[in-house]
């Protein structure tokens, strides 16, 4: 069996196995099994496509709880203060924020917990945003 390479504009769009070499317009790529899709042919050689850029990649950061709490407004605190006693969510919040020593910018358990917090109208909407910064979703 034979592996060929179908070409068009330098470019193969696809291999195919084969019994025989006889498919005018393909190259034999037999010894060359990575050669695939998105390889460029210049007529005697293949190069293999260039990996796109992924870009950079999102900063994550650590911020203690103190300088998450520096985010929000007097306001957005006290009532988030209020809600701890009638809101287990809030209260467990806090509660993490407490223990925590530092937390990753990119927490899960942060991520909720402040989109939580402006889903109950104890922050503004569109204030989650603000506080997580670039790595809110």
């Amino acid at each position: 069996m034979h592996r060929l390479a179908i070409i068009e504009n330098g470019v193969v769009i696809n291999a195919i196995v084969s019994p025989t070499l006889d498919h005018p317009g393909m190259v034999d790529v037999t010894a060359q099994p990575a050669v695939g899709p998105g390889w460029a042919y210049d007529g005697v050689e293949f190069s293999a496509p260039t990996p796109p850029d992924p870009g950079p990649a999102p900063a994550v950061y650590q911020i203690t709880p103190t300088e998450l709490l520096r985010r929000f407004t007097i306001t957005e605190k006290a009532a988030i203060v209020a809600a701890q006693s009638t809101d287990p969510i809030v209260g467990a919040f806090m509660f993490t924020l407490q223990a925590a020593r530092s937390i990753d910018s990119d927490n899960q358990d942060l991520i909720d917990g402040v989109k939580y917090m402006e889903s109950q109208g104890l922050i503004a909407v569109g204030r989650a945003a603000e506080i997580l910064g670039q790595n809110y979703e």
